[in-house]
């Protein structure tokens, strides 16, 4: 599942591809000011979550949902946020996001949960900080997360055991990038007990153990819209190179593959 615009001034619409057919079919289209972006599937992979955009006002976006086939939208907040990023949780019926904190001065970022069932909202986080930008699960209670906080920033472990939630930053063992505020997007892989993370143009595997941290994968541009696929174990992620294209591998950097991204031209 993965937004696309044809240009700048385009409006982002969500396409569904299969993997195996490389058939891509269009989910959602951009209609009016409203674009879709930050598509999830649900736990039982039958409904998709989606931010929905005010592409005039960056401070009025929603949470939606839809049917796989795209029927059915429904929005479950309408509180006009910022909302920068959502994930649906693999352990309970709740939406993970995180939004700016309109109401405080000066206005920071925090994680939040919103209960599908109940529409209720919860802070998970209180900190109000200058930025988090990634969400990921570890288990039921701990999610990892990017912080932006210059040199104190980089990669956290979100424990919601307490409320609000501890932050612990996460530093490999050996820090090959020497900078912990260098490291970033993470996921992790119950199976074989590692955490796979993001630095500036290059990706790294730790077994979170050893906490030693090695070098999966270097490209010449940066890297986005990093995910794990989890059967088969695999990382898929892009280069911002212009090429349309995903890049997928397994998670200790072998078996390379680059599937082309091929947008039926009446929907371009």
């Amino acid at each position: 599942m993965f937004s696309y615009a044809k240009n700048k001034d385009d409006l982002a619409s969500l396409y569904e591809m299969n993997l195996y057919s490389l058939e891509i079919r269009e989910v959602l289209k951009a209609k009016q000011r409203k674009e879709f972006v930050n598509a999830v599937y649900s736990r039982e992979e039958n409904k998709i979550y989606f931010i929905a955009m005010n592409s005039l006002n960056n401070r009025d976006n929603e949470i939606g949902v839809c049917d796989i086939d795209g029927r059915n939208v429904k929005y479950l907040t309408n509180n006009h946020d910022d909302i920068i990023r959502i994930i649906a949780s693999d352990y309970s019926d709740e939406i993970i996001y995180i939004k700016i904190n309109k109401d405080k001065q000066p206005s920071g970022m925090d994680i939040f949960s919103l209960d599908i069932n109940t529409g209720v909202t919860n802070n998970i986080t209180e900190s109000n900080l200058y930025g988090i930008f990634h969400l990921h699960q570890l288990d039921s209670i701990r999610l990892t997360t990017h912080i932006v906080e210059g040199g104190e920033g980089g990669m956290f472990i979100v424990n919601r055991e307490t409320s609000p939630a501890t932050k612990t930053r996460v530093v490999p063992e050996n820090n090959p990038r020497k900078h912990p505020a260098l490291y970033y997007n993470s996921v992790f892989h119950k199976e074989s007990n590692s955490l796979i993370f993001e630095a500036p143009y290059e990706l790294y595997c730790m077994d979170m153990d050893e906490q030693v941290a090695k070098s999966i994968f270097k490209a010449d541009y940066h890297i986005s819209d990093f995910i794990l696929s989890k059967k088969p174990a695999r990382v898929f992620f892009l280069i911002q190179d212009g090429k349309s294209q995903i890049y997928s591998m397994k998670i200790d950097g072998s078996d390379l593959k680059i599937i082309p991204v091929n947008i039926p031209s009446e929907n371009k």
